[in-house]
């Protein structure tokens, strides 16, 4: 039908032409999301908490069974309002969940959550070759033992409860007692938690360091946000063959410290001896501390980038402004320095620009 022959058409017969036209359209028209692989909806189910993937199966027929095989699970009691929601949820799921597709990732927002839900989803999880598990709370001692060892698991992020907060501190697992069997790790993220030194360590006999790390000979990334050491260690030994990328945040307060410990026996200000002869990045943040760091010229010469944010100039005490100027020093060699505004302004204050001036000529040679 041609413009002149609709613009004859009485108005009745116009919308009747235009309910025609518009039906034509949506006919023609198809569910295109519907109409992907099951790989990439699964891709996209992926980045939905566990309640909102199988809220899809109402979409359509296509949708109906998709959630069953999705490998990545997000839980949190915030997401049902009671614990007795979620384990009515949690029940479904593991019973019409696809028992043959693994879980490739879980992450577990512990909150208020029941303990006995807690372990069921642990080790649920950790039966289905799981490689990725973040917890955002992490008490050990209601950990169960599957937990302990892996051999799939290549990523791991622990948070605890704040380190300010008065109660019971979360003790990351570095005992012969009580350690990770985790040998395909390869990333490895802890925030909130505490170290204490080996009870049987020979080479640690005066308990001088903690050393947490040395099982873990694949690990390639490590990052260690706002923890603290526990007992008479007074430096973090970080001994990782394969490690390439460091971050490193320190506790923005030092003079502040639980009120359920001593200062003695909480540091959250302390030492970095570097064992990482592959260490290639390394990125350092803090307030009003900077460590003082040990390693040797092969560990110190394989670091290529450095990253430095101070959050504050006017908290640092003279050994603190030489630790950052024998920082520069040490890593002069760099290929790429990224610093903040209150590095420079320190250094300028503290008339000693040499350092910076050092990095940047080494930095203008290098390239």
């Amino acid at each position: 039908m041609n413009d002149n022959a609709i613009a004859n058409l009485s108005p009745s017969q116009t919308t009747m032409v235009e309910t025609r036209s518009q039906h034509k359209r949506r006919r023609n028209e198809q569910d295109r999301i519907s109409d992907l692989s099951d790989c990439v909806l699964l891709h996209i189910l992926s980045f939905l908490n566990a309640k909102e993937a199988v809220q899809t199966c109402i979409l359509s027929k296509r949708w109906i069974n998709l959630w069953k095989t999705l490998s990545t699970l997000t839980l949190s009691v915030d997401h049902f309002g009671t614990n007795q929601r979620l384990k009515r949820f949690l029940s479904m799921l593991l019973s019409l969940r696809d028992h043959s597709t693994d879980i490739h990732s879980l992450v577990v927002h512990e909150d208020i959550m029941d303990h006995n839900l807690y372990q069921k989803i642990i080790e649920y999880a950790f039966s289905r070759n799981i490689q990725h598990f973040q917890i955002h709370y992490t008490p050990f001692n209601l950990l169960p033992s599957c937990f302990f060892s892996s051999l799939t698991l290549t990523s791991l992020t622990l948070t605890g409860i704040n380190l300010m907060l008065p109660r019971q501190h979360q003790i990351f697992p570095c005992s012969h007692s009580q350690s990770f069997n985790f040998p395909a790790l390869t990333t490895l993220s802890l925030k909130h938690l505490c170290f204490c030194c080996n009870d049987n360590d020979n080479d640690n006999d005066n308990g001088s360091f903690v050393d947490p790390f040395s099982t873990f000979n694949m690990l390639n990334t490590l990052i260690i946000d706002h923890c603290a050491l526990r007992g008479n260690a007074q430096n973090l030994r970080i001994s990782c063959t394969k490690l390439v990328n460091l971050t490193l945040h320190m506790c923005p307060f030092s003079g502040l410290f639980p009120t359920t410990t001593t200062k003695a026996d909480f540091k959250i200000n302390f030492g970095i001896e570097l064992c990482a002869p592959t260490l290639h990045s390394f990125v350092f943040s803090g307030a009003s501390y900077i460590p003082k760091l040990f390693g040797t010229k092969t560990v110190f010469s394989s670091i290529k980038h450095l990253d430095i944010f101070l959050h504050c100039s006017m908290c640092l005490d003279k050994a603190q402004i030489f630790n950052l100027f024998k920082l520069l020093v040490e890593f002069a060699h760099i290929e790429s320095l990224t610093i903040t505004y209150f590095v420079l302004k320190v250094l300028y204050i503290c008339n000693i620009n040499a350092a910076f001036y050092i990095v940047i000529l080494n930095f203008i040679n290098c390239n």
